[in-house]
């Protein structure tokens, strides 16, 4: 059969093989700047990536991060739609979700707070005003500003009933969808290509790049791609570790990481769906 390579590669795929292309870790100076090029700093860096043919997109594995991201987007949606019902789940079915809503409804409010502080700059740029930057981020009695992520999960479940607001469930399934439609034209077209070729003959980045790649659109759906690949890894490796008691927001460094991830997404999303808007 002519798919025989590719379902085989498809069933003993394991997320934990990929190797992640690093281009879009944070510079910390840029980062600093939360300026709105932020996302056009990582997409000339896709660019150049992609220009000279660089091995961490070669050996990608294009087909099982597909895999990886469809699987998880499905089972998210699933147990969105349930609780949206009234269906019970299962214990840590209902903890993963309230993890992931919590990261979602953070990450909102940590654009909103960079999104803020980015036009506080840029009015006080624009005034001349040279004294020192107000940062409207709360700090510490050092000084220091506070983790956005605690200081957010503090007010949510200070502000939070016994359970979820069925409005906050509803929003995340708007961003599920957001997510499904921003990567279905990408998965659509990698998807062609497992179907029209046999696993020798793939050559997933140049079949990519030839086919696919044109315009800042397509950039930002590859961007989209890579970031929600490991953001449904994290996830997974969390969620292998839970228990009904765990507290998932214990450790710090792991959530973290997932936060970034998440952010990340979320602008990716606005700006591919600013795009559609001007069509």
């Amino acid at each position: 059969m002519e798919n025989t390579d590719t379902n085989r590669k498809i069933s003993s795929f394991d997320h934990r093989d990929i190797n992640y292309p690093n281009f879009h870790v944070l510079d910390k100076k840029h980062e600093k700047s939360i300026s709105h090029d932020y996302l056009e700093t990582h997409i000339n860096s896709l660019k150049k990536l992609v220009n000279r043919n660089d091995a961490s997109l070669l050996n990608y594995d294009w087909l099982g991060t597909t895999v990886l991201i469809r699987a998880g987007l499905e089972k998210l949606q699933n147990m969105t739609e349930r609780k949206l019902k009234g269906k019970r789940l299962h214990p840590l079915d209902a903890k993963l979700l309230e993890f992931v809503i919590d990261l979602y409804e953070t990450a909102k409010k940590t654009i909103a707070l960079q999104t803020k502080e980015y036009q506080s700059r840029r009015r006080a740029k624009l005034n001349g005003d040279r004294r020192k930057k107000v940062s409207v981020l709360p700090k510490t009695k050092k000084g220091k500003k506070i983790n956005t992520l605690q200081r957010m999960y503090v007010e949510l479940n200070k502000a939070r009933a016994v359970s979820r607001s069925r409005s906050d469930v509803e929003d995340f399934k708007e961003a599920l969808d957001c997510l499904n439609m921003c990567l279905n034209d990408l998965h659509t077209a990698i998807k062609q290509i497992s179907t029209i070729t046999t696993y020798k003959e793939q050559r997933w980045f140049q079949n990519i790049k030839q086919l696919y790649l044109e315009t800042d659109k397509e950039y930002l759906e590859v961007f989209l791609h890579l970031v929600m690949a490991r953001l449904m890894s994290l996830i997974e490796e969390r969620a292998k570790k839970m228990t009904e008691d765990d507290n998932l927001m214990r450790d710090k460094a792991a959530v973290d990481r997932i936060e970034v991830e998440v952010v990340l997404a979320m602008r990716i999303c606005m700006k591919l769906e600013g795009i559609r808007a001007l069509k």
